[in-house]
This record gives C-alpha cells, structure tokens and sequence, in this order.
C-alpha cells in the first residue's frame, strides 16, 4: 500500500492517521481479534488487520467501494444533522475527514 491517510472506523468513532504504519502501531492486538472496527486508505480501500505475535498488521483487502463513503456521510451527518451531504463524493469527504485529526 502507498503510505497515505488511514481511517480507523468503530461504530461512530473516527480516527484519521497520517500513514500505514502508524495506524498499526496505533492498533491493539485485541481490537483486532474483536473485530471492533474497519479500516480505510483515503482511496477507499478496505484493509484487513491481523495480530502476528503480537504486531498489528494492516493489507489491502477488498477493492475500494462506496463503504467508506458511506460511513463518512453517516458520521457528518450524525455530527450536523439537517446538512446536505448526498451530493459530496468521496475525496470532499475525506478532505473534510482530515481535519478531525
């Protein structure tokens, strides 16, 4: 994967990391074995993350899709009910989604 921003989504929690790397090492082996959350490049990639003796790891796992589109548009609009986001497509999002860092 091309070092970019990563999105760590659990439920309506988003956190935004400047690279790969440091999502992984933001990562806990036990969140990955409970599944707690997904994993995106600004691309929409879904990554897989896996726990090897004890170190996260973070591969590309299905092709980009609507999904992180999807769970922005639902985490601004559960933050500013009312606004109008149907029309934004997935790179405004995500440059919106940067400044939560």
């Amino acid at each position: 994967m091309k070092e970019g921003i990563v999105f760590i989504i659990e439920d309506r929690d988003i956190r935004v990391f400047s690279s790969r790397t440091s999502a992984e090492d933001y990562l806990e082996p036990w969140w990955v074995e409970e599944r707690r959350g997904r994993v995106f490049d600004a691309a929409g990639t879904e990554y897989a993350a896996s726990s090897v003796n004890g170190v996260v790891v973070l591969r590309p796992a299905r092709e980009a899709g609507e999904a992180l589109r999807d769970l922005l548009t639902d985490y601004f609009r559960a933050m500013n009910p009312g606004e109008k986001l149907d029309s934004l497509d997935l790179a405004t999002l995500v440059e919106r989604a940067k400044k939560l860092r």
